[in-house]
């Protein structure tokens, strides 16, 4: 608080300077330059912890019931468990053949590496196969999402169903209305291949959380930019 009145007025009603008070002033930029970059740094590590990450896993060679009904989120498929990985967003396509690495890697969405798991590879065929993506996503009051699937999903935000198409189906798009309150909410999204052509995309996963962080850094060097001019134009006088 001492330094909001040193900064308030460093000079007398006669315009004589306060040497004390400028003093004063300047070890309060010297401790004020020094902690900016922490802070920032602090900041910023809140900024990227924040960033959407998506978890995934997928089960290869599921019953032919389960690849013509997409199981509900929460139920446990059939088949045999064949990947594992995390995205930034979902965004996939089998522009490059009916394979498991075709499908997933084909926009460049996946956060490092797929695991394949139990002998399975990126050339594992893709038909008669689930995958189920789990994180959190900020929704909007009434606003309309979008899911592009092929074959069937069944996506529940917050517990709730949102999109029920489980069946086998050329690409198609659904839609649902947000009708909860604005705010950050779980998501389980399930989508299952059939067979041919597989796609599926939804813009249902935005970062979960306002980036608030970048708008604190930017106040604080623009109050620090402020203190500084302040300072140039008292040395002025």
């Amino acid at each position: 608080p001492r330094y909001c009145v040193f900064s308030a007025k460093t000079e007398a009603e006669d315009g004589t300077s306060h040497p004390a008070l400028e003093r004063q002033m300047s070890r309060f930029s010297a401790r004020l330059l020094v902690s900016l970059p922490c802070v920032a740094a602090a900041l910023l590590l809140t900024s990227i912890a924040q960033a959407n990450t998506i978890n995934a896993v997928a089960y290869c060679n599921i019953s032919a019931a389960d690849a013509a009904s997409t199981p509900v989120p929460g139920a446990t498929p059939s088949g045999t468990e064949c990947a594992t990985f995390t995205a930034s967003s979902i965004d996939f396509f089998n522009g490059n053949g009916n394979t498991l690495g075709s499908f997933l890697n084909y926009y460049g969405v996946i956060l490092g590496s797929v695991n394949y798991l139990n002998g399975f590879t990126a050339d594992s065929d893709l038909d008669d196969s689930f995958f189920q993506f789990t994180g959190s996503a900020h929704f909007v009051q009434g606003q309309t999402y979008n899911a592009t699937h092929d074959d069937g999903t069944v996506m529940t935000v917050d517990g709730n169903t949102v999109v029920n198409a489980p069946a086998p189906t050329a690409p198609v798009d659904t839609q649902f209305v947000f009708n909860e309150a604005t705010g950050n909410y779980d998501f389980v999204y399930d989508y299952t291949e059939q067979m041919g052509g597989s796609t599926y995309n939804t813009d249902a996963t935005l970062d979960p959380v306002p980036e608030p962080a970048s708008l604190l850094l930017l106040a604080t060097g623009g109050a620090l930019a402020l203190f500084y001019a302040r300072r140039r134009n008292l040395r002025t006088l």
